[in-house]
């Protein structure tokens, strides 16, 4: 073994030089940052950018403005709220992008044996963790039972059709894939 590496020395020491001398610019990079679904974004975009700064910024605060829209679970008024709070068991319209959102936790959520399970919202609700005010008290285990009862992804019905995507049930605690989302929507509208 030490004879083969005294052998590559050589090797290594003339890459390093090589490495060492190489008089290359960096690329220009651009960094957008801003404020989104309760916590900041950063986008870094290397190489020659020939849009303005301001609009890109603009155009992904736009972006994410309707990604918070749709699926923000601390906005009374965002789809994801109202759907939430309907009591109707028919399927209601959602937006592609929410869709999009469910089918992809439903595929993590077998992967992963229910370890990533959008439909926890009622139990960390109970708890305090979301949107809901903080509990003075600890829950009974009546409760706990209760909110239980409306947890697992068997509760997530998703039907496309060509009127548009539909949801029937409950689907609560969403933002935890919610940013990935938002991450890979960027990147992909970047791209385009």
């Amino acid at each position: 073994m030490a004879y083969s590496f005294a052998r590559s020395l050589p090797f290594v020491a003339a890459l390093m030089l090589l490495t060492a001398c190489d008089n290359a610019t960096t690329r220009p990079q651009m960094d957008i940052a801003g404020k989104t679904m309760g916590t900041f974004y950063s986008v870094k975009i290397s190489g020659e950018v020939t849009e303005n700064r301001q609009q890109l910024q603009q155009e992904i605060d736009a972006l994410l403005e309707q990604a918070n829209d749709d699926i923000s679970t601390y906005r009374a008024d965002s789809v994801l709220s109202r759907f939430n709070r309907s009591h109707s068991s028919a399927p209601q319209p959602i937006p592609r992008g929410m869709a999009d959102i469910i089918l992809t936790a439903q595929r993590i959520g077998r992967d992963t044996h229910d370890a990533m399970n959008i439909t926890v919202g009622p139990l960390v609700n109970l708890w305090g963790f979301g949107p809901d005010k903080r509990p003075v008290s600890v829950p009974s285990q009546q409760q706990i039972d209760a909110a239980k009862r409306n947890v697992g992804l068997q509760h997530l019905t998703l039907t496309s059709n060509a009127q548009g995507e539909w949801l029937q049930k409950i689907c609560r605690g969403c933002m935890s894939i919610c940013r990935r989302w938002a991450k890979a929507t960027v990147r992909i509208c970047w791209r385009s």
